[in-house]
């Protein structure tokens, strides 16, 4: 693998050049922009109107990808509590693959699970 093209940025207090480097057409490119132009953008950017924002509480309202980790998983908890507490096992779910190490839920080696297959359905791998 080799080196075709290099990017550098160049920040002052006043402007930002980026420089671009194209090392397989020998070529040069620089681009200025002075922090006040980039200031006076970024205050446009800001200044948005309020649909544009109802529009996106709304998407991350609608799409559950958005939500918090614990939005999700919160109400699998209790469910997950209440299971454990009816076989008196909070890793209840272990006896699912009771040859690997916590079922497989959490510290399990995937070289220790391939060690427990036969060897004709391994994939060939290498261990590092």
């Amino acid at each position: 693998m080799i080196t075709r093209r290099i990017t550098s940025l160049h920040v002052t207090q006043s402007f930002i050049v980026m420089t671009y480097h194209d090392l397989q057409d020998k070529k040069w490119y620089t681009s200025k922009l002075s922090i006040e132009a980039l200031e006076e953008k970024y205050r446009k950017i800001t200044a948005r109107p309020v649909y544009l924002s109802l529009k996106r509480f709304f998407i991350r309202l609608l799409n559950w990808e958005y939500w918090p980790f614990n939005v999700i998983y919160g109400p699998i908890l209790f469910y997950w509590f209440w299971l454990s507490f009816k076989s008196r096992s909070i890793f209840f779910f272990n006896t699912a693959s009771p040859l690997i190490k916590n079922g497989g839920f959490v510290t399990e080696s995937k070289w220790l699970i391939y060690e427990l297959m036969p060897r004709q359905y391994c994939p060939l791998t290498l261990l590092f």
